[in-house]
């Protein structure tokens, strides 16, 4: 009997399921390409078939596309098809051989776009309320390989953008990925490239370098904040000049940043933050800081000190909770340092702030109290969760003020002249946070003594008993 070799002949008694499940295992879509055009047969299982396969192709690669989640059915299968061959298209020869500068370029611009909807996207697999410790999210992967390979998220650049613009959302992407930054294999952590700058930009005075910003007091400063990120990146990672990089390294992954685990989305009310939360706080004498601030670290390494360093406990924890407004008076001492629920101060708009103001439902606030030690010490903690608007696109964002406080045990009484303030930006997500401290009774606008602060999400099995110690 002979055997025939024309492969039409050959593939064309498959059934077109099992043509289908032969292409979903090549990797590279040119090997798809390869296999479309064997025969008519092959050819229909990709092309054919209400285009079935590119919709199962799309969702093994990404997560559900928003059109996914408006309920549209017309066309459904096309829009994936499309939509994957742009993305993909997108991710492998966007920048070509060229890695990310100053995110201004039309090339840079348009990746950064896709990086915005697979960060929108991310998760949209997981139900309404359905908690996960952890989550593997198809398209944070992805955002997390391209930018190892075009240096999305290399180290600050020192060139501070001003204003809006293409540069500023290129920060708040990075901002964004915060939890990639702190990542244990990270190339690009042993990188001094800006570190100067950032330790500047980390202890300038509130009134030098606002958090928040714009028309409506609610647009992120994103150079201070990613300076913020870069400064503890630099700590946590360098192998040689980290102050904590063995104590960070030593953490378990689950003590480590990590990401958000069900899909972002913009409510006019602030997500409630996790239980339990695991950081550091920066700090110099008086003198040393007016050295920073006025870019002596520019010219000589400048050493700052941590809190926890060289001791037992190198990393503070402090356990939340969410509190009703109605169950304690807000005391107006807080309130004084802290503006927690004083409305911002809008200021005149041009055509351009106009088109990124926040326009929605009032944003509303959500109260908490805290525990926690740092240095073998107990403090308490109250604050408030602000929601803030969109930056950039992306949802999710939100301010924290806080005020830390120590009470007598004797006497239940406030120490007064112990407090320390904290104010700071809510990653997307609600997993990380950083912002600045600074001391209400020690010097006030240029002369605040005042520094950076980090905390991160640690909720797990591990510390439902409570704070660890």
């Amino acid at each position: 009997m002979a055997v025939t070799t024309d492969p039409s002949l050959a593939f064309g008694n498959v059934p077109i399921e099992i043509h289908q499940h032969i292409a979903s295992y090549f990797d590279r879509d040119s090997d798809i390409g390869n296999y479309r055009l064997i025969c008519r047969a092959t050819n229909d299982a990709i092309d054919a078939d209400g285009n079935s396969f590119w919709r199962a192709r799309f969702l093994a690669i990404f997560e559900k596309p928003g059109f996914a989640h408006s309920g549209l059915r017309l066309n459904d299968n096309k829009q994936y098809r499309d939509l994957y061959k742009k993305r993909r298209e997108m991710l492998m020869f966007g920048l070509k051989k060229v890695g990310f500068k100053f995110g201004d370029t039309n090339r840079e611009m348009k990746c950064l776009d896709l990086m915005v909807v697979l960060i929108k996207e991310a998760c949209s697999n997981t139900k309404n309320g359905e908690k996960r410790t952890t989550y593997a999210s198809k398209n944070l992967e992805l955002i997390q390989t391209f930018s190892k390979k075009h240096g999305l998220l290399a180290n600050y650049r020192g060139r501070v953008p001003s204003g809006r613009g293409p540069e500023h959302a290129f920060l708040a992407i990075k901002c964004a990925l915060g939890p990639t930054l702190f990542g244990l294999e990270d190339p690009l952590c042993n990188d001094h490239f800006g570190f100067d700058e950032a330790q500047q930009m980390a202890y300038m005075p509130a009134i030098h370098m606002p958090i928040f910003g714009g028309s409506n007091g609610q647009t992120i400063n994103m150079p201070w904040l990613h300076a913020q990120l870069t400064f503890w990146r630099y700590h946590f990672l360098h192998q040689h000049d980290g102050l904590l990089q063995n104590d960070f390294k030593a953490l378990e992954a689950c003590d480590r940043p990590r990401y958000w685990n069900s899909q972002l989305t913009q409510e006019p009310s602030p997500k409630a933050l996790g239980r339990h939360w695991k950081g550091s706080y920066a700090f110099v004498d008086r003198d040393v800081i007016a050295r920073i601030r006025n870019g002596h670290g520019r010219e000589y390494h400048i050493l700052d000190e941590m809190s926890g360093e060289q001791t037992p406990e190198p990393f503070q924890h402090i356990c939340l909770e969410p509190r009703n407004p109605c169950d304690t008076v807000w005391p107006q001492e807080f309130e004084q340092h802290l503006k927690s629920l004083t409305p911002p101060v809008r200021k005149a708009r041009t055509r351009a702030q106009k088109q990124g103001t926040y326009d929605g439902p009032e944003l509303q606030s959500l109260r908490f109290d805290g525990e926690g030690y740092d240095a073998s010490e107990d403090f308490m903690a109250s604050g408030w969760l602000n929601q803030l608007p969109e930056q950039e696109g992306i949802p999710g964002w939100q301010r924290m003020t806080m005020m830390k406080y120590f009470v007598d045990e004797d006497t239940g009484i406030i120490d007064h002249e112990a407090l320390w303030a904290y104010e700071g930006v809510v990653l997307p997500g609600g997993m990380m946070m950083v912002g600045r401290w600074w001391c209400p009774s020690d010097g006030d606008g240029a002369s605040m003594y005042s520094g950076p602060f980090i905390l991160w999400d640690v909720d797990g099995a591990r510390y439902e008993d409570g704070l660890p110690r």
